[in-house]
């Protein structure tokens, strides 16, 4: 796996080898927490993807413009952009990359949370989480796309 260095201090990882079995993917990770996002890019890119991420629902607005992914994992409590108004936002400018969202969240408690993310249909894995319930979730992403 190789790192490529960003302008905004993230890096892309691109996977060498494509794991056996499995379709390779291009996913955009959009976390604030850093150790998130390094765990996730190191275990996907593992499993083959190719995968960017970035802590900026702002910047995933720009690159999903820009480029097109096969899967969007997506935080739901980030500063600039939350995850429901990032969402929003793909929902009714960028449809196609709103069918691909993943999302991710510890706080399942909360009965807001909750309603919007049944009213998505969008698959949402709880945090902690466990990495196999993200080979689960990336080929639903890539079927309903």
């Amino acid at each position: 796996m190789t790192e490529e260095p960003r302008d905004s201090g993230e890096h892309a990882a691109v996977a060498q080898v494509p794991s056996p079995g499995s379709d390779r993917l291009r996913v955009l990770v959009v976390d604030d927490e850093a150790s998130v996002r390094v765990s996730l890019q190191r275990y996907l890119a593992g499993r083959g993807h190719e995968v960017e991420t970035t802590a900026s629902g702002e910047d995933a607005l720009t690159r999903l413009k820009a480029s097109k992914y096969d899967a969007v994992i997506v935080d739901m409590r980030m500063p600039d952009l939350s995850g429901e108004q990032l969402f929003e936002r793909l929902r009714s400018d960028d449809p196609v990359h709103a069918e691909r969202v993943i999302f991710t969240t510890g706080d399942l408690v909360n009965d807001q949370m909750r309603r919007f993310l049944d009213g998505t249909g969008r698959p949402c894995v709880p945090k902690p989480f466990e990495f196999a319930s993200f080979d689960q979730a990336l080929p639903a992403a890539r079927r309903r796309a």
